[in-house]
């Protein structure tokens, strides 16, 4: 009575096991061992892949921290004194820029495209993209040059 009862399970898990072979669509168990294979295979990349993302984000939050202190302290810099330096270094820049691109491109170098490119970074950086005639520059620069203008002696007034 035992021996019927163990092979009656012993045909319910070979069934088990056909249907299980067959839903991996495996003939036999060495293709299911290959399949076994992909899987720790997986696994082990997915293990991989947590690790990386662990150090990411662990790399992620300092960064995030350095820009907060970068932040707090571009609160404290004097945007005029910055913006004139950064006025100051631009042609020199430019020139070099357009240098190391005309060395580039060599006889594709578009002059109409650095112009575009140039205006787009002033764009950016939220300047004033129009020319500036010269009276206006010298206007700019030098605000403490200008004369104080002298008062009108007043005219008697008339009454109507």
């Amino acid at each position: 009575m035992r021996i019927t009862e163990l092979t009656d399970d012993l045909e319910e898990l070979k069934s088990e096991k056909a249907f299980l072979l067959g839903s991996f669509d495996c003939a036999d168990d060495t293709a299911f061992s290959v399949i076994k294979r992909k899987v720790m295979n997986r696994e082990a990349t997915l293990l991989k892949l947590q690790q990386s993302e662990d150090e990411f984000t662990t790399e992620l939050n300092a960064v995030m921290t350095e820009y907060v202190q970068l932040q707090e302290q571009a609160t404290e810099v004097d945007t005029d004194k910055l913006t004139e330096a950064r006025l100051d270094l631009r042609p020199d820049k430019e020139t070099s820029a357009t240098s190391r691109i005309k060395a580039a491109y060599g006889d594709k170098f578009d002059y109409g495209m650095m112009t575009k490119s140039k205006q787009e970074v002033q764009k950016q950086l939220g300047e004033d993209t129009r020319k500036q005639s010269l009276k206006e520059r010298l206007r700019l620069r030098e605000p403490e040059r200008e004369m104080p203008k002298p008062h009108k002696k007043k005219t008697k007034d008339y009454e109507r």
